[in-house]
C-alpha cells in the first residue's frame, strides 16, 4: 500500500527536504504552501496531513477547524500532525486541544518523523515497506 502524504507549510526549504525524504520512501506526496491550498488539496484524500501551524493568510489553526467542520466529513478521520517551531511548555497540549492527534517540532528530525508515520499510519507502514523490497528484489 502506498501512502499519501499532504505537507502543508509555507518554507518552501523544508517542503523541498520533506518532498525528496517521502520520495525516497515511495509514498505519494501533495504540497500545499498555505492553509487555502490544502483545502483545495484536501478532496486526494490523503492518509496523513502535516501541517504548519503558523503561516500566513489561512494559518494551521484555522485549517484544521475547516476540516473537522468540513460538510462532506471525508477528511474528518484524517490524522493531523501539527508542524512548529514553537517548544514552549504547554505549546503541546495547546495543538492537541485544538484537534491535531500529533506534534512535531521544527527543526524536523527524520527519524521521529519516521516513528510519528509509524504510529499514526500504523505497523502495515513497515509492513508495505518490506514488501516493496521484497518486490524490488533488495
Amino acid at each position: 500500500m502506498q501512502y499519501k502524504i499532504l505537507m502543508v507549510d509555507d518554507d518552501r526549504e523544508l517542503l523541498k527536504m520533506l518532498n525528496q525524504y517521502f520520495t525516497l520512501k515511495n509514498y505519494t506526496v501533495m504540497i500545499a504552501e498555505n492553509g487555502i491550498e490544502a483545502m483545495e488539496k484536501i478532496s486526494a484524500n490523503p492518509d496523513i496531513i502535516l501541517l504548519d501551524v503558523n503561516m500566513p493568510g489561512m494559518d494551521g489553526i484555522e485549517t484544521i477547524h475547516r476540516l473537522q467542520t468540513d460538510e462532506e466529513g471525508m477528511n474528518q478521520d484524517t490524522k493531523v500532525i501539527a508542524l512548529t517551531a514553537n517548544a514552549a511548555r504547554g505549546a503541546k497540549q495547546r495543538y492537541l486541544e485544538e484537534g491535531f492527534a500529533g506534534y512535531l517540532s521544527k527543526p524536523i528530525e527524520p527519524s521521529k518523523l519516521e516513528k510519528l508515520l509509524l504510529h499514526y499510519l500504523g505497523g502495515s507502514l513497515a509492513e508495505s515497506r518490506t514488501e516493496q523490497k521484497t518486490e524490488q528484489g533488495e
